[in-house]
């Protein structure tokens, strides 16, 4: 088990003297590459075809239909013993899931990767300000209340 971690941190070091390296030779290249990386993989298939598994795997073809009264349930759920907490978000909590969400996930419809949320904590700090404002004031900019699934290629192995 130490063994494990002390060649996990030397691999680490060695990852790291390299990322100086290459900052100190061209430094706007490797920022970029670092909050911005380029696929390695290719998408294999067309936007309808996704659209159209989607729309078979996910879809209800009974959607439109209302569901009527449904037998067996009662009338109203009982009150819940400890009421939801509807405020505003604590940034300690903003905090928690940004440092919890995986680098690699797919950026949001701004394009900003987490990564630039998990090492520039100003720029962090900002976005929550952000939504706290929204959440005040219930008004939302057009471009966050709609979603669009990003569609990213896996590079072989990455499965």
């Amino acid at each position: 088990k130490s063994l494990r971690r002390a060649e996990t941190r030397r691999q680490k070091q060695r990852e790291v003297k390299r990322v100086k390296g290459q900052f100190k030779k061209d430094p706007f290249k490797t920022i970029k590459g670092i909050l911005n990386p380029s696929p390695v993989g290719e998408l294999k298939c067309t936007k309808e075809e996704i659209d159209e598994h989607l729309a078979r795997t996910y879809g209800d073809p009974n959607r439109s239909q209302p569901l009527g009264i449904l037998e067996g349930l009662p009338e109203s759920a009982p009150e819940p013993e400890k009421r939801f907490n509807l405020g505003a978000i604590p940034k300690r909590e903003f905090d928690e899931v940004v440092k919890k969400a995986r680098s690699k996930s797919a950026p949001g419809s701004n394009g900003i990767p987490y990564t630039v949320y998990k090492r520039c904590p100003k720029v962090a700090g900002n976005l929550w300000s952000i939504l706290r404002t929204g959440y005040r004031t219930s008004q939302y900019p057009d471009n966050c209340r709609h979603f669009e699934g990003v569609y990213i290629p896996k590079a072989d192995g990455d499965f």
